[in-house]
């Protein structure tokens, strides 16, 4: 009994630590720069952070953005469209 109750109490502590942190899309990072790059910056200080939703979505907006621009330097999109698609 005592083993059940210990191993009950440690799987309800786990849940509401993880209850804390709010993780942000790629997308939300993408329209959020400047906060991408702190948290990205944040997370590449520790491995351990690194492997989160929250930083790995940070780092790769940042990744993104820096491959193919955002804002007024964002690349075109040369995307083949066919004939049935709006140009």
């Amino acid at each position: 009994m005592k083993v059940w109750m210990t191993t009950a109490g440690l799987a309800v502590c786990l849940v509401l630590a993880g209850c804390g942190e709010s993780v942000h899309t790629v997308g939300w990072y993408k329209q959020h720069s400047e906060e991408a790059g702190k948290k990205a910056a944040w997370c590449k200080q520790d491995a351990a952070r690194q492997v989160s939703g929250d930083c790995q979505n940070a780092i790769e907006a940042v990744a993104s953005a820096a491959a193919f621009g955002n804002g007024k330097w964002k690349s075109i999109d040369i995307t083949p469209k066919g004939p049935n698609q709006k140009k």
